[in-house]
Parts: C-alpha cells; structure tokens; sequence
C-alpha cells in the first residue's frame, strides 16, 4: 500500500474537520461528533456483543492485573473520561483538542490517565504516542489494551476505505504482543470488506471477532448527549486478541483488490 500518496484526499478531508472537532461538536451529514463525556460504562455496551459475559473490558483489565500484568490503555479519539472507569495502570487518550479544565486534569492526574492533543491523519501525534509508550509502557513500549469508538469521526474513513486499513494498521503495532487486545467501530460504509478481511485474518491465525452478523439491517439506538443526535446508526465493532505467533503487520488488500470488491 502506497500510504501518503494514495491517502492525501482522506487525510486532508479530516484535517479539513479538525477544526470543527475542536469546537466540540460538527455535522456529518447528519450525525454530530459523540467523542465527549463518555463513561466506561458505554464502552462496555459500545462492545458488548464481542464478548461472552457482561463487563467484558473491565474483566480484561481485572484478568491481566491479577496475574500481576500491567494494563496500558490508548483510547483514540476521546477525551479520555472513560479512562478511569478501567482503572489502567497508564492511559493515554488521543483527541484533536484537550478540554480538560484544571480540576479534570487534576483527577486525570490520580488515575494516572494522560491526553494528548493530535491529529492522528499527522506522523507527528503517532511520533508523540510512541514517545509518552516509551515512558508508560518501557517493558513492552505497547498499549495491552486499545479502545476506539467515535461515533461521528468514523464518518470520515467513509471516502476510502484505505485510510481506515493504515489507522488499524497503526494502533495494531502499538498493540501489545503478548495478549493485547484491540476493540474498535468500523464505519457502517465498509460492511462490506469486513466480513472478508475478517475471514483472511483468521486464515493467518489472527483471533478476529465482529458483530457484523448482529448488524446485518441499520438499527438505531438512542442517545441523550448534547454532543449527539437524539439517533444514531450503530456501526460494526471488531475485536482483535494479539499474541505472541501473530505477524507484525495485519494483512492488507492491495489497491487492485480493494477495487475488484468495491466493484463486487
């Protein structure tokens, strides 16, 4: 994949948005950004289908601290409220604005959670996110867990699907070997190269879920946010268990074989 010539139109198309984002709230269509305030509690029913119990992602973080384990968090495009709802032993949360207050970054402090303000279409914000790694993370220099549901952001991977595989491409590398686990949306608009990558994933032996089955007709569920339309279309979720025998880098299509399905 030729990333940074090929991907100019949808880097710029969401650094076109960036300044909207910072406002705290933008229109897509007609979806409003729902990247603020959230709880830990909504990323638990964000991601709720991918797992076999209730609380999947707190029993995560529970299973690793017991086994004497760290547990480093990235939480991409947020604002990092949710953070400390997981208890991480680090958290870092990625969003184009910090809007923390003195008394929030005081808590944040505590609950050893960190915000970086960047624009994850720039190589400078995945430079810094490896930077605040070597520091939080020295062992491993790895998130072990990833989280990444923005709701209206998502809209912006919509043009080209290329983008949206260099973005997990990237938080995949920053995902810890040794059991990390990796749980994002999927723009609704690549429904259909999901259920395909996902069977070439488990082909090369990568543990791949997504509720793509559970989704196969829009639902809409309601939400009571300011930030957020009185409705807004659930996307796919997937979810990526990493260890140790998995390739360094996910498989990707090449430009012609995304335009072979784009076609299909």
């Amino acid at each position: 994949m030729k990333h940074h010539r090929d991907l100019r139109h949808p880097l710029e198309q969401m650094q076109r948005e960036s300044r909207h984002m910072r406002l705290g709230e933008t229109r897509e269509g007609a979806k409003r950004w729902y990247i603020y305030r959230r709880l830990s509690s909504d990323y638990e029913r964000e991601f709720e289908n991918l797992f076999f119990e209730r609380d999947g992602i707190r029993r995560f973080v529970s299973e690793r601290k017991n086994k004497g384990l760290p547990v480093v968090i990235g939480d991409f495009m947020s604002d990092g409220h949710a953070l400390s709802g997981f208890l991480p032993d680090a958290g870092l949360a990625i969003s184009l604005r910090d809007n923390t207050n003195e008394r929030i970054r005081a808590e944040y402090v505590a609950a050893h959670i960190s915000v970086l303000e960047g624009d994850l279409s720039h190589a400078a914000a995945w430079r810094e996110i490896d930077r605040w790694l070597d520091v939080q993370a020295p062992d491993s220099k790895k998130f072990d867990l990833i989280l990444c549901c923005p709701h209206g952001p998502m809209t912006l991977f919509s043009d080209d699907p290329r983008f949206l595989f260099v973005f997990l491409q990237r938080m995949w590398r920053r995902l810890n070997p040794d059991g990390g686990m990796l749980l994002t949306q999927v723009p609704r608009s690549f429904s259909y190269l999901l259920e395909s990558w996902e069977r070439t994933l488990h082909i090369q032996g990568i543990d791949v879920l997504s509720d793509m089955s559970m989704l196969k007709h829009p639902r809409f569920v309601p939400k009571q946010d300011f930030f957020s339309p009185q409705y807004v279309e659930i996307s796919p979720h997937i979810r990526i268990d990493r260890k140790i025998s998995d390739p360094e880098r996910l498989p990707v299509w090449t430009e012609e074989e995304l335009a072979e399905k784009q076609q299909a």
